[in-house]
């Protein structure tokens, strides 16, 4: 596990930080919210109209999937 140190609060969201969780194609990376889902701080899409992030389902054990936040609807 990293020792990297992280942001308390989720720049982007605002959420408390929860824990750090290794993802299959990101290494480990900070998770954001908790206690039964936590969050990637997300990033900005391609169009800089919303960001994506990575949930990982607590009650489930794994990475959930990917989720658009934003002002408007996804694209896919």
């Amino acid at each position: 596990m990293s020792e990297q140190k992280y942001p308390d609060i989720c720049p982007v969201t605002g959420l408390p930080f929860f824990m750090e969780i290794e993802h299959p194609d990101l290494g480990w990376v900070p998770t954001y919210g908790g206690p039964f889902d936590s969050y990637t701080i997300p990033v900005p899409d391609d169009d800089g109209d919303g960001y994506y992030r990575e949930r990982y389902d607590h009650d489930v054990g794994g990475w959930s999937d990917t989720e658009w936040i934003g002002g408007g609807e996804s694209d896919e």
